[in-house]
This record gives C-alpha cells, sequence and structure tokens, in this order.
C-alpha cells in the first residue's frame, strides 16, 4: 500500500459525535412543536455520511412537505449548538496514532458534514492541528467524490487513499478515481469485498509499515 497521502472521513472515522447531534435535533424538534417525535444516537449514525438534508429527510419520512417547511434551519442551528457545548469523542486508537501518521502521509479530511461542524472537529477535538488540508459539502455544495477529487488536485496528489466507514465512502473513493480502505469500527458497512481493519490502531500499523 503505497499511498502519498491519507483523506480521511469524519464521523465514524475519526470520532463520533452521535449523542450530542442527537441531542441538537431534539432540541430542534421541541421548538419546531413536534417534541412527540424524538432522534437517537443510534439513528443518527445511520444516516450519517450523507448532506445533512438528506439526512432530515431520512430520519422523518413520514412527516407531510408542509412540516419540513424551516425544519432543517431550526435542527441545524440546535445540533450546531450542541456539538460545539458537548463535542464528540475520538475513535479508539486515533489520538495515539495520528502522531506518527503524521509523520509519514499528509493527512485530509472530505465530509459530507456541515462547514461550522468541521470546524467544531478541527477546533474543539484537539487533533485539528495534525491535518493540512479539508472540504466538506457545507463548504463546496459538492458531493463527496468531486470533493475527494477536488482536495487530490489541491494537493498535487497522485496515489491518496480514501479511509471511510460506509459504503457511500466506498462509492464516492471509486467515483473520484483514489484507493479506499475500509474503517471497520465505524458506522456502516462496506459493498463486497474491500481492504478492511478492525481498529484505528490496525490500520495505522498497516500505513506505517508500507511507507
Amino acid at each position: 500500500m503505497q499511498f502519498d497521502a491519507l483523506i480521511f472521513d469524519l464521523d465514524g472515522t475519526l470520532w463520533d459525535a452521535a449523542h450530542a447531534t442527537a441531542q441538537g435535533l431534539n432540541n430542534g424538534l421541541e421548538e419546531a412543536g413536534l417534541g412527540h417525535l424524538r432522534v437517537s444516537a443510534r439513528q443518527v449514525t445511520g444516516v450519517l455520511g450523507l448532506p445533512f438534508s438528506e439526512c432530515v429527510a431520512r430520519l422523518f419520512p413520514t412527516l407531510p412537505p408542509a412540516s419540513l417547511d424551516g425544519l432543517p434551519e431550526i435542527l441545524d442551528r440546535h445540533e450546531r449548538l450542541a456539538v460545539q457545548e458537548l463535542g464528540g469523542t475520538p475513535c479508539a486508537g486515533v489520538e495515539e496514532a495520528l502522531p506518527a501518521l503524521q509523520d509519514a502521509y499528509p493527512l485530509l479530511i472530505v465530509s459530507n458534514c456541515q462547514s461550522w461542524y468541521l470546524e467544531a472537529f478541527l477546533s474543539g477535538s484537539g487533533l485539528g492541528g495534525f491535518f493540512s488540508g479539508w472540504e466538506c459539502h457545507g463548504t463546496s455544495g459538492l458531493a463527496k467524490a468531486r470533493n475527494i477529487a477536488l482536495v487530490a488536485e489541491r494537493h498535487g496528489l497522485q496515489r491518496p487513499v480514501y479511509v471511510g466507514d460506509t459504503a457511500t465512502d466506498q462509492q464516492a473513493a471509486r467515483e473520484a478515481g483514489v484507493a479506499f480502505l475500509f474503517a471497520a469500527w465505524g458506522f456502516g458497512e462496506p459493498e463486497g469485498k474491500c481492504t478492511a481493519f478492525s481498529s484505528f490502531a490496525e490500520l495505522a500499523a498497516g500505513l506505517l509499515t508500507a511507507t
């Protein structure tokens, strides 16, 4: 595995803020007069990796269109407050392995999250200093595959690899024309066979051995 950079997905791959997101969404539902609806952290993990508007549509498929007017904006505001207050938890092994990985590779992030969410990770997790570049759907408005390609172009990469924890991550890497490594410790499942690692420590060991 000879790569010239590592591009990471965020949720489920580097950290887990599902509990904060769920609390924020529930607070937003209360404000919107939909307090009878509740969202669990487990439900949140089932839609992470999708653009926010699609997350809302999947979490509340039975709501009539009129009920969705203005709802994404309310939910986004409350999620932002909750994530900024509560933060997330780095996935096991991430904090220990990032220094060595940074010495061996440029580290970058591509996520479908909102721009404020990525900033909350970079500034609030204590891990932002390990990454030399990033892009997200909330900033560019582009699909993940295009953002992966954009980051690769921006940094002059020839052989990057994308590390993610869902089949949509796998598909985005394929569409972007880059290699993919599956983070089996995350929230999703891959599509068919792929190179997978059971922990971040195992991933780091494999990548460091290859340098």
